[in-house]
């Protein structure tokens, strides 16, 4: 989306009058996107024109398709059409733009750019996550054992694709029901946050992770982080009403992704509050399962902090390397093989080679070769 298309995009929804009230427009934005990680990317509290740029710039970086399998501008603009707001005044400038972001153009399998570039990937964009089978397969086992039960530690180097192996691997595998090995997954509350996004608070940032799983009287965020911190049963209640009317066996999967970002980012306070609020009910019934990828430099400053050796000494660990040719071969191939898409691709073996070939065993060479894939796509 180029600048002049986000100025519009801007300026169309400033002048819908009902947009102005914050709560209507997160009731709306949440209802179109059900799920999707923009939800949780958006402060709502901000001056209306301050929100709408925020949202849309969140759409636009985070283009991963919703459930529905529209990206997620056009799964808004399309809830204003269907609430009745795009009538009137606004009509010709809502039509003109939903055409030049091709909201109404041909089916295709996947409308999204099927290289997202340095981006991780998440649980929506699994259709196009491919090279990493055996990890994921070596996650789900862990995932089972009685210490994964308790706590995963997915660690790896800065740059070897730990996060999309979590968030597209694991998470997408344990929504899919044809897929997943786990018996009720598929019904399950999984949630993903980082220490300091959207906000330098974590447990605000825990809460906040929750917005996109749609759940009925979750209060605001501040709020909710003070009972997490003052009452000592308020993580058994907040993971009561998470679960409230799900399947029997159903659970609330957290997914801590950057755990570093504690020990760069974060005040000791705030830190210490996490850590006292998660590590004491780790595998108790009732409280969230919990995950976390974390850049394996980091593991000396966890095994310094003696609630965290505890805890780590009685985990499930897995180790991510960088994968190999054969791996990055499908992770060039497997994303466009048998698709029709927005912008055909042909492959070329000459160049997957030598793709291949210069980021095999190079420092960063999975980043240089997600950057090199969505260039070549968007050129």
């Amino acid at each position: 989306m180029d600048q002049s298309t986000f100025n519009d995009l801007c300026r169309l929804l400033e002048r819908i009058e009902p947009l102005k009230d914050q709560r209507r427009l997160k009731a709306l934005v949440s209802l179109a996107l059900l799920n999707h990680q923009v939800i949780g990317e958006v402060q709502w509290d901000g001056a209306p024109g301050v929100v709408i740029s925020e949202l849309i710039r969140a759409c636009r970086d985070f283009d991963q398709p919703t459930e529905q399998g529209e990206t997620p501008l056009c799964a808004l603009l399309g809830a204003l059409r269907d609430e009745g707001l795009a009538d009137g005044r606004v009509k010709a400038d809502f039509d003109r733009l939903r055409e030049r972001l091709r909201c109404s153009g041909p089916v295709v399998d996947w409308p999204h750019d099927p290289y997202p570039g340095m981006l991780a990937l998440d649980h929506t964009q699994a259709p196009i996550f491919f090279g990493r089978t055996a990890e994921t397969a070596d996650l789900l086992a862990r995932l089972q054992t009685p210490q994964g039960k308790r706590l995963l530690v997915v660690a790896g180097a800065s740059g070897s694709g730990k996060s999309s192996l979590v968030r597209a691997g694991l998470w997408g595998t344990l929504k899919d029901p044809a897929r997943t090995p786990i018996a009720g997954s598929a019904g399950w509350v999984i949630t993903a946050m980082k220490p300091s996004q959207p906000r330098l608070d974590p447990l605000q940032n825990l809460v906040y992770s929750l917005a996109p799983a749609g759940i009925p009287g979750l209060g605001d965020s501040h709020q909710e982080a003070a009972a997490l911190r003052t009452t000592p049963a308020g993580l058994a209640e907040l993971t009561r009403r998470v679960l409230a009317g799900r399947p029997a066996g159903a659970c609330w999967l957290l997914i801590v992704d950057q755990f570093e970002e504690l020990f760069t980012s974060i005040a000791d306070a705030e830190r210490q509050a996490l850590l006292d609020t998660l590590l004491p009910v780790l595998g108790q019934v009732g409280y969230p399962r919990l995950v976390i990828t974390i850049r394996s430099d980091f593991l000396d400053r966890c095994i310094a902090d003696p609630g965290l050796r505890l805890a780590f000494n009685d985990c499930a660990q897995y180790g991510v390397g960088a994968p190999g040719p054969a791996a990055m071969t499908e992770m060039i191939e497997g994303p466009v093989r048998g698709r029709t898409l927005a912008r055909p691709v042909r492959l070329v073996d000459a160049l997957t080679n030598r793709l291949v070939r210069d980021a095999d065993r190079q420092p960063g060479g999975l980043a240089l070769l997600a950057f090199a894939l969505k260039d070549l796509y968007s050129a």
